[in-house]
């Protein structure tokens, strides 16, 4: 540790060193002791005064660079976690979701989309009475195979130090668990109806997260990426009709 701040001390002592030199060289040409007992017990009284604006503006500006460096990784997680896991989950979900179709067409996105746009469609997600009905049959096994498919991604992205952003936690937290309620049952034609509307409550949370996160993606993407947010429009997992393929 003593090595590592070594060139700390050679800085301070290179500045002490050129202070003195330039006092000395002030006293050598003006021969003035009083005036520069006065200049520098004058700059002295400044000093804490100094110290204190320039440290506050210094910490400021590198907690502003920081926040602003944090908020980036963690948009690059969860851009990865969509792409490998999230726009699938969201239509795997979909398909469960009897009352989805009188809203489906407000969670098209556009390019020409607002904020007020992206922060009408995440009120209209937690505010509609979602219902899912599930069922013992492929459509769920499928959906179980991939999210077990997932469990390891899923883990080490909870375990990613630059995760902190707490609402994408409270989402891949979700996920999991229904990942790991899944990966308990191995055979889901013995679920009873009872277990299937315990599922379709754990299902309902992570859906819910999931769509309010994409929508929060979607917006940065719009603001700061906008070649990622094209492809990421031409993907809605929100619309059964969406096409990679630029038509026009």
């Amino acid at each position: 540790m003593a090595k590592k701040h070594h060139w700390y001390v050679w800085i301070f002592l290179i500045f002490i060193l050129i202070t003195c030199l330039i006092y000395s060289m002030h006293y050598l040409i003006f021969r003035d002791p009083e005036h520069l007992i006065d200049y520098f017990m004058i700059h002295l009284g400044f000093l804490p005064i100094h110290v204190l604006f320039i440290g506050l503006f210094l910490e400021k500006l590198i907690a502003y660079r920081e926040e602003k460096l944090q908020k980036k990784k963690e948009h690059m997680l969860i851009s990865a976690f969509y792409s490998e896991a999230g726009n699938q989950l969201i239509r795997l979900f979909s398909g469960y979701v009897h009352d989805i179709d009188p809203i489906r067409e407000k969670l098209k996105v556009t390019d020409h989309w607002t904020k007020q746009d992206f922060s009408m469609s995440k009120k209209l997600i937690g505010d509609h009475e979602l219902i899912f009905h599930l069922d013992p049959g492929e459509k769920l096994e499928e959906l179980r195979a991939f999210l077990l498919s997932k469990k390891s991604f899923l883990f080490n992205l909870l375990q990613n130090p630059a995760m902190g952003y707490e609402y994408f936690s409270h989402l891949l937290l979700a996920v999991y668990h229904l990942t790991e309620e899944f990966s308990y049952r191995d055979d889901l034609s013995s679920s009873g109806q009872p277990d299937l509307n315990h599922l379709a409550v754990d299902m309902r949370r992570a859906y819910v997260y999931l769509a309010h996160q994409w929508f929060e993606q979607m917006e940065y993407l719009q603001n700061d990426y906008p070649y990622l947010f094209s492809l990421a429009l031409r993907i809605n997992p929100f619309d059964p009709e969406a096409s990679v393929y630029i038509q026009k």
